[in-house]
């Protein structure tokens, strides 16, 4: 079953900058089930990211996911969690990674005027992270402040005004530090998930609106990199920013552990209880006869008026949607009930139904009431085991037929078109 996000219900976070007066959109995306995340052992595991594109960022930036560190390193450049930074004849690029007793660390090559100035790094206290236990964490960089959070709280900032020397030639890393020139180490011990990288400074309130949720990638504004980590099988990575940098999962695995669950909506089933379809959902139904939606007709509860094929389509205050399998209503097969012993045909009918069956009483009676219970029609039966009743001045809609013999009572469904 395949389930479906409704624009009428999204989750929208406006964002204006006070020095471009730009405004940029994030649309969360709940309907989409996180399934999975990657399982990083320390030693080995990283993912490789391909072609650099969008990722070479020398002005603003923002780097976050979401982290369960299992281990930490001895000090705080140890864990990597995504890293384009390296050294050599110089200092290149940027990273977010943690270590030490807790601490959170983001750290960008400076350069001024084009030429590297050295490491710029800002820390968050110790004890800022826990082992085991999922944190969303971000660091933010303007042109003039690099900036911390941990679950969308600030947790330090550090004054820059400049630029980050670009790590041209390096390619990124999920887990692992890039520079493998070196050494392939600072290896990350844990769970990894929803890494996201973009070329502007995010805002705390962006941040907080968009940590909990997918958010739909087509609809921002500077998302250079977003791999939800989805995939829950293979070793490849999708990435939804705007330079389609695939990664590949080099000795991780896959966990069914993750930081939020987007529920999506389970499939609805559809009852009959007579005289109405019943929707397992309480609320947000519409009904369809068919592939045709039928008007007003949004209760949990629909009293069909004609045989076919019936549809629920259900809807959320998330957005989230689901439509139910077919439900053939069909009276013919279904035209008795376990206490009645009265036939009805055809049925539905138009003009006159034949009812057979009848109890051998001597002043029989049979009623027919509308859904109100109202008496519309009323004829007697005159002992016999069958009669007739033209029904061509009845409304369409479903009737019972009523009938009260040999001790017990007798009824049965018509449906009038």
């Amino acid at each position: 079953m395949k389930n479906h996000c409704k624009p009428p219900f999204i989750l929208l976070i406006i964002y204006c900058s006070l020095f471009t007066a730009q405004c940029s959109l994030l649309q969360a995306q709940p309907c989409i089930p996180n399934t999975s995340s990657l399982d990083f052992n320390g030693s080995t595991s990283f993912v490789r990211i391909g072609s650099l594109n969008q990722l070479e960022i020398t002005n603003a930036l923002t780097i976050e996911a979401w982290i369960n560190p299992k281990v930490f390193a001895s000090g705080s450049t140890g864990n990597s969690i995504f890293c384009k930074h390296a050294w050599g004849s110089s200092m290149f690029g940027y990273v977010l990674r943690c270590g030490g007793n807790g601490i959170l660390s983001f750290n960008i090559a400076g350069a001024i005027g084009g030429s590297p100035v050295g490491w710029q790094e800002v820390l968050s206290p110790a004890g800022s992270l826990v082992l085991n236990t999922w944190q969303h964490v971000a660091g933010t960089f303007d042109g003039s402040t690099m900036s911390l959070y941990i679950d969308g709280n600030p947790m330090g900032s550090f004054a820059f005004s400049g630029t980050i020397y670009p790590s041209t030639g390096y390619k990124a890393r999920i887990g692992a530090l890039a520079d493998t020139v070196w050494s392939m180490s600072r290896y990350f011990n844990g769970l990894i998930d929803e890494v996201r990288v973009w070329n502007r400074a995010l805002s705390q309130a962006e941040i907080l609106a968009g940590m909990n949720d997918h958010i739909d990638p087509a609809l921002q504004n500077g998302l250079a990199g977003y791999w939800r980590m989805n995939e829950n099988a293979g070793n490849v990575l999708a990435d939804l920013g705007s330079g389609f940098n695939t990664g590949t999962a080099v000795n991780t695995s896959w966990s069914s552990q993750v930081p939020f669950n987007n529920t999506s909506l389970p499939m609805p089933t559809i009852t009959y209880v007579a005289p109405n379809l019943v929707s397992s959902y309480t609320s947000g139904n519409q009904w369809y006869f068919g592939t045709t939606l039928i008007p007003g007709a949004t209760q949990q509860t629909y009293t069909p008026t004609q045989y076919g094929i019936y549809k629920v389509f259900v809807s959320d205050t998330s957005g989230c949607t689901a439509w139910s399998l077919p439900f053939n209503f069909d009276l013919t097969g279904i035209n008795r009930d376990g206490k009645s012993g009265l036939l009805v045909f055809p049925n539905p009918a138009r003009d006159m139904v034949f009812i057979e069956n009848i109890p051998p009483e001597k002043a029989g009676v049979i009623e027919m009431t509308d859904m109100l219970g109202k008496v519309v029609m009323r004829q007697n039966t005159d002992g016999m085991p069958s009669a007739e009743m033209k029904i061509s001045r009845l409304n369409p809609g479903v009737y019972w037929l009523h009938m009260n013999g040999s001790g017990r009572k007798y009824q049965s469904r018509v449906v009038v078109y």
